[in-house]
């Protein structure tokens, strides 16, 4: 059904009746005057009358159609329409949905994809008139709450100065706003415009829609865009001690398909490029690079990987942090003095080695008087048995984060173990000691090692056969009550090595005494770093380095040995500065930080001490140039759906005159104008020849 898009230009239709109001006041009237001689024209041929009459008619006829096709051709016909006879008079409804996820900082030849998106944003807001109603999405962050605005000068000047975040796109979120938002429009005419260059989710959201919907989807090709990215970090379960090698494995994956034949990756660390190298990547693949490198001083370090410049840079830097702590204070309880001073020696062997390690040795009634809370490790010796009060403490410590080392020797009372350590924490049950002489082949051996396990995970890639050979001939057999995890074992299956959480803390369980009289362990070179690394792993949270937030998410951090007196300072990665309030603990203090809208570092200050620092990085879904699937977002509307239309954009188009004719359909004020002007010129044709017509 044809419309017109100027319907009121219809009232000049009337002008149609102008040419027969003239034809009939003009019509000549003759006075009847008899005379003799006009009756030798009796025999003038009626039929040549006739043809006169009829061409008379047949120029009103196209006078009247030709002003009517004038009129109509001002009006502007259309063959199809949405709001068909209510033309440019129906008010429009408008949401735009713009993607300002850090994907769209990719440059093209047309410049960043977000710069191409703002152009047609502003485009669309360009179109509107004063009686439309429009609203700005950004999938950064959609608003919880939505109305529509006429006030288009600010829709544009906020459109015109956002940049590319550094957040992921929330589609679903944003689709779900606008189609909560277009819902409430009274308008005819609701339109919802995506300038894009991924399909996103969340379309079935718009697909329960109970009123009109026209989707305009712009398809904005990522194909030329060149990415490659650092999406993860691991640091593999690995303990970071000071002065010791460590290494780290960064991914670096290829999201376009054209090979790159050696791209730089450089290792940055406390600011300062430690080491670079190449990576070789097919189209499509990715691969893991490897860096190796050593800490000489303890305390906060923090790092980043980066690559070399392509076409979408955000995503080209990964940051961790990592912690030494700057001292380990262990606590190490025996029977008596000279038991401890072995482990002690392992511990300290000399005043230049293990700077960070603090080690107090106490006996069963200096353990009584000490507080726990003063130490970061402790370490049982052999104890035969602790006060209920000294138990109570210890449960506390291991609640509250500490961490806890059990070694049952040939002391140990085993209805005390059993009933407090032993049951209460590992889930195992003890059972009577089993002996056997040095000088008998029976020798009970450490074996079934969890290399995994970073206590003993130098042992890597050794065959079981290669291992050192560590032999016992006191050990306490145990029985498992529950699941628990088993680093180790004695020959015959009987546990030897135990792990588990309490609360916050970890507690090691080894079930035979390491004093010489029990054990070779010590003639071992394996030795002296299995007990370093047993306090390492006791003392440091391992996951937590490497550890690392998204970009947008809300952060809470626990932090210790706070100044008195000293305001607690949040420095951002742009080096912007706020202060915090923190919520007390009795053993520490918790902070709460919302805006996490950069990567980097992020440092937590009193004065001139970092109390704390952490990564934040991009989420890598974005990195990857996923393109869009108009079917596949047709099937997420639905094939019935009567409501909701999908409209792609063709990249080089006039955007006006494009939404003009999906609105109203094709136009043919042309077609109707030139129609007029031929029968104009029919009409002069045949009222020239009209007039030489002998009337008789």
């Amino acid at each position: 059904m044809p419309n017109f898009l100027n319907p009121l230009i219809l009232f000049g239709l009337a002008a149609a009746a102008i040419p027969l109001l003239i034809h009939l006041f003009t019509r000549r009237r003759l006075k009847k005057v008899e005379f003799s001689s006009l009756l030798f024209l009796k025999d003038l041929e009626k039929t040549k009358i006739r043809q006169v009459k009829l061409k008379n008619l047949l120029l009103l006829l196209l006078r009247t159609l030709i002003v009517i096709l004038i009129v109509l051709a001002f009006a502007r016909p259309a063959l199809k329409g949405q709001l068909a006879g209510l033309g440019k008079s129906a008010a429009s409804s408008v949401v735009i949905i713009m993607d300002d996820s850090y994907s769209m900082a990719g440059q093209s030849s047309q410049g960043t994809l977000f710069e191409i998106v703002q152009k047609k944003g502003i485009e669309v807001l360009n179109n509107l008139t004063s009686q439309d109603e429009a609203a700005v999405i950004y999938t950064s962050a959609p608003p919880e709450s939505l109305k529509f605005s006429r006030d288009f000068w600010s829709l544009k000047d906020t459109l015109s100065n956002r940049k590319p975040s550094y957040a992921n796109a929330k589609f679903s979120a944003a689709l779900e706003k606008a189609a909560r938002l277009l819902s409430t429009s009274s308008n005819l005419n609701r339109e919802l415009y995506i300038p894009a260059s991924k399909s996103g989710s969340g379309w079935e959201k718009l697909a329960g829609l109970k009123v009109k919907l026209t989707i305009y989807l712009f398809n904005l090709s990522r194909d030329e865009i060149q990415n490659l990215s650092l999406p993860e970090i691991d640091f593999g379960q690995q303990l970071i001690e000071l002065g010791r090698d460590f290494s780290l494995k960064v991914t670096v994956v290829n999201h376009t398909p054209r090979s790159v034949p050696d791209w730089l990756v450089g290792f940055y660390l406390d600011g300062k490029k430690v080491a670079q190298t190449g990576v070789k990547l097919k189209g499509e693949s990715k691969a893991a690079v490897r860096f190796g490198y050593r800490v000489d001083r303890p305390g906060w370090h923090w790092g980043y990987f980066e690559l070399a410049e392509d076409d979408l840079m955000p995503d080209n830097f990964r940051y961790f942090v990592l912690k030494i702590p700057d001292q380990i204070k262990i606590l190490l309880a025996g029977e008596e003095p000279g038991h401890n001073r072995f482990l002690r020696l392992v511990l300290r062997p000399e005043e230049k080695l293990n700077i960070n390690l603090q080690v107090k040795s106490v006996n069963p009634a200096g353990f009584e008087k000490e507080d726990l809370e003063n130490y970061d490790l402790i370490i049982l010796n052999d104890l035969k048995t602790i006060s209920e009060p000294a138990m109570g403490k210890l449960t506390r410590f291991l609640e509250t984060g500490g961490g806890l080392w059990v070694i049952v020797g040939n002391q140990a009372q085993t209805d005390f173990y059993n009933r407090q350590i032993a049951g209460r924490f590992f889930g195992i049950e003890l059972k009577q000691r089993e002996n056997q002489t040095t000088d008998q082949p029976g020798i009970y051996l450490l074996e079934n090692w969890d290399l995994k396990h970073p206590v003993f995970s130098i042992y890597q890639g050794i065959k079981p056969q290669e291992l050192p050979q560590i032999k016992f001939h006191s050990i306490h057999q145990a029985e498992l009550k529950r699941k628990v995890k088993m680093l180790a074992s004695f020959s015959g299956g009987s546990p030897a090595l135990l792990e588990a959480a309490v609360e916050k803390g970890k507690a090691m369980l080894f079930l035979a005494g390491l004093d010489s009289a029990s054990t070779d362990i010590s003639l071992h070179p394996f030795f002296v770093p299995w007990v370093n690394r047993m306090v390492g792993y006791l003392t440091q949270d391992i996951n937590a380095s490497g550890e690392s937030y998204s970009v947008g998410e809300v952060v809470q951090r626990e932090l210790y040995e706070l100044p008195a007196g000293q305001p607690i300072e949040l420095i951002y990665p742009n080096q912007a500065k706020e202060v915090l309030t923190p919520v007390f603990t009795p053993r520490s203090a918790l902070v709460r930080i919302s805006d996490t809208n950069l990567p980097g570092i992020y440092q937590i200050k009193s004065g001139d001490k970092i109390l704390d620092l952490f990564a934040v990085n991009l989420e890598a879904k974005e990195s990857d140039p996923q393109g869009i699937d108009a079917s596949e977002i047709k099937a997420a509307l639905g094939t019935g759906n009567q409501n909701v239309s999908l409209v792609e954009v063709p990249a080089d188009v006039d955007l006006v005159k494009f939404v003009q004719k999906t609105r109203y359909g094709r136009e043919l004020w042309r077609e109707t104008l030139i129609f007029a002007l031929m029968l104009l010129g029919v009409e002069m044709w045949l009222g020239k020849t009209g007039s030489k017509t002998p009337l008789g």
